[in-house]
């Protein structure tokens, strides 16, 4: 940073050079969700096949274990988004910061309930009525998705924090994304290595081992990623970033070089202008004035309906490949193997098309790929199986570019309100949680009366598990590509930057914001 006056003077800072998101936070910051993202990657692809063709509970026993989960998602994720908001305590908030207390509740909580999930009910006999294991599944579920919402949301409402520059929230909405995929790539290889040791051909109640064993490593994994988190995040409460304002506001002026130049004198009272504009910029927001603003409900439909998309087709993947196409049971594993190595590979590109094009074109464009992939899914017969790899991967890369750039709009609809970060990604959360439960609710109770705990399914039922995983998921895509190229028009970003360098020898060489120069010419700098 330095001071912008003539040959000579001293460098003592002016005007600010923009300031960035280290390499550390940024990938500290990331690897905060990799255990939820283990558990929830295991969770939507396995529970469905999991109950019905392992522990032996009929489609609505599922239906209702998978709906108790999204119910107290859903209840719970207000008061976690609320609370993350608030400070529990001064000196404790002080100390560790209120989002990341928040956070560690939530993993030493699933740390305690996941290795039950995917584990055998230890209360169940084989005289047990049909409700026994539903309503013991249905608790841990339950539980396990009021701990899940606090990691979740304590993570997100972090990013607008620990980015400094809205490319920053990109690219760490960016960096989560592609942890997530990582993620995901890592539980579908440990499943399929778990699988390939057992001697069955398709997916019965021999495979209960392997799950199991799958439940211990992901909960071992995600509590090293976890600590990583907790040591190297910075979560500054506000009264903290306003003590450092307050303190480059008194280095700016009193010890700074006298600028005997009338237009530089100008430039420092538009800085102290602009910087009380954006102090009353930063004042938070009710709940009320967000249920005013029309983008609120745009962009909190749009990230529903895009988790909607990718948990649906993540849910329903397995039993369309095992069921429908007729695959071996190494299937549930490395096709959605497939899915997430594209999306790495895509999330890494998202970057650099976001310098070229807007996050609502690229949205556009992941639902195009999501809508065209699923209609291919849908009209691909079971003797043409082998076709499916192609849009497999393609869907991956949809499903990559739909998550970032959802994320990145609900961050460009916060913009400077970092103070209800919480409350906005609680409300996405919430209705994201509650619609996916009544719709796989739904899906579940109109499952063609068929014993589909043993044998093959027929064709009734795989007729059915090829709308559901193909129809659904492209209509949602579908609204959500409307909702954003007909109605969605984002606020233009006025704080773009117009850059210039200084490079005469005897001055100061920084790169100067334009935006905050209104009245200078570049000859006169």
């Amino acid at each position: 940073m330095v001071w912008i006056c003539g040959r000579g003077k001293s460098n003592k800072p002016l005007v600010h050079k923009e300031e960035r998101t280290s390499v550390k936070q940024k990938v500290c910051h990331g690897v905060g969700h990799v255990f939820n993202d283990l558990c929830i990657q295991a969770w939507f692809t396995y529970l469905i096949i999991f109950f019905n063709k392992i522990v032996k509970i009929s489609a609505t026993g599922t239906g209702y274990i998978f709906l108790s989960s999204q119910v107290a998602d859903a209840i719970s994720t207000p008061f976690i988004g609320y609370g993350c908001d608030k400070s529990i305590s001064k000196t404790i908030t002080k100390k560790f910061g209120n989002r990341k207390i928040w956070h560690f509740i939530g993993t030493v909580g699933i740390l305690l309930v996941w290795p039950f999930v995917f584990s055998p009910c230890l209360i169940c006999n084989e005289d047990s009525a049909e409700w026994v294991p539903v309503a013991y599944y249905g608790v841990l579920a339950a539980l396990f998705s009021v701990f899940w919402p606090m990691v979740e949301i304590s993570h997100l409402s972090l990013i607008p924090h620990v980015a400094k520059r809205p490319k920053d929230a990109v690219e760490l909405s960016a960096i989560r994304s592609a942890l997530k995929l990582g993620s995901g790539v890592f539980v579908y290889v440990v499943t399929w290595i778990l699988l390939g040791q057992n001697s069955e051909e398709n997916v019965d109640e021999s495979a209960k081992k392997q799950f199991t064993y799958q439940s211990i490593i992901v909960m071992l994994t995600g509590s090293f990623f976890s600590i990583i988190f907790h040591l190297g995040v910075e979560d500054e409460d506000d009264s903290s970033e306003l003590e450092k304002q307050k303190d480059l506001k008194s280095k700016a002026s009193p010890n700074g070089p006298e600028c005997k130049d009338l237009e530089k004198q100008a430039l420092e009272l538009e800085l102290q202008r602009q910087e009380k504009h954006r102090q009353q910029d930063e004042q938070k927001r009710t709940w009320k004035e967000w249920f005013k603003t029309p983008d609120f409900y745009k962009v909190v439909f749009v990230y529903m309906a895009t988790q909607n998309v990718v948990n649906l087709n993540q849910s329903y993947f397995p039993m369309y490949l095992t069921e429908t196409l007729h695959f071996n049971k190494e299937a549930i594993a490395y096709f959605p193997l497939m899915i997430l190595v594209s999306g790495i590979l895509m999330s890494g590109g998202i970057k650099r098309l976001n310098r070229f094009f807007s996050n609502r074109v690229l949205f556009c464009v992941g639902n195009v790929i999501v809508i065209g992939c699923s209609t291919w899914f849908y009209f691909t017969p079971q003797s043409h199986r082998n076709v499916i790899y192609a849009p497999t991967i393609i869907m991956g890369c949809g499903n990559s570019i739909m998550i970032v750039t959802s994320l990145a709009m609900v961050a460009d609809l916060i913009g400077n309100d970092k103070k209800s970060s919480g409350f906005v990604y609680g409300v996405c959360s919430l209705m994201d949680k509650l619609s996916l439960g009544f719709i796989v609710l739904a899906l579940q109770e109109n499952y063609p009366q068929q014993d589909t705990t043993t044998g093959p399914c027929g064709e009734p039922c795989a007729r059915y598990l090829r709308g559901a995983f193909s129809v659904f998921p492209g209509v949602e895509a579908l609204l959500a590509f409307l909702v954003v190229a007909v109605l969605y028009r984002p606020a233009s970003n006025k704080n773009a930057k117009r850059r210039m360098t200084v490079t005469s020898k005897d001055d100061c060489t920084e790169d100067i914001e334009f935006d905050r120069l209104p009245y200078l010419k570049s000859t006169e700098v």
